[in-house]
């Protein structure tokens, strides 16, 4: 069994109370990026690109300078949401909860 990890406190105070109205599975795979990629109807050779570069990341090691990114669990993140059946163009369009 999997023990949580603890997430650090988010302060700021944001949040969307907006149920996604399609979301991937926590975590990224070559599965998640073509399921992102059918989602989103785009071309093969986007979703090939984007496949190019999960392995080019999958097989850099965490950068050993800057700020500590070790309490990063990739796992645990969803990488798309899709918060909504179309965009808005217009401001008059946009959901009075998200002006």
């Amino acid at each position: 069994m999997k023990t949580a990890i603890r997430q650090p406190s988010y302060t700021y105070g944001f949040h969307d109370k907006r149920t996604p109205l399609w979301q991937t599975k926590k975590g990224l795979s070559a599965d998640v990026v073509r399921a992102i990629s059918n989602r989103k109807n785009e071309p093969t050779w986007m979703r090939d690109f984007r496949l190019q570069a999960l392995k080019l990341f999958e097989a850099k090691p965490m950068p050993a300078w800057g700020g500590d990114l070790s309490h990063i669990d990739f796992d645990n993140v969803t990488y798309y949401a899709q918060p909504a059946e179309k965009q808005s163009r217009a401001w008059k369009d946009v959901p009075a909860d998200i002006k």
